[in-house]
């Protein structure tokens, strides 16, 4: 199943939208949406690769804290 999506948002709009949705598990409302939104942006300004590389040392960083 795909998600409607507006493609006519920016990323910073589409992160703002995805917080005020949210999934209703109340880390919604802890993000500062704009914020949040701002590094959105940016990620996904970031190369395929160079994302990738970024979440496996956000998973990496996590599994060590746990």
């Amino acid at each position: 199943m795909k998600c409607n999506i507006n493609n006519n948002l920016s990323e910073y709009e589409k992160a703002i939208n995805f917080l005020k949705n949210g999934y209703n598990c109340g880390y919604s409302n802890k993000i500062p949406k704009e914020k949040f939104a701002e590094m959105w942006e940016v990620f996904q300004a970031l190369f395929k690769s160079e994302q990738d590389i970024f979440l496996m040392a956000q998973l990496k960083l996590w599994m060590v804290e746990q």
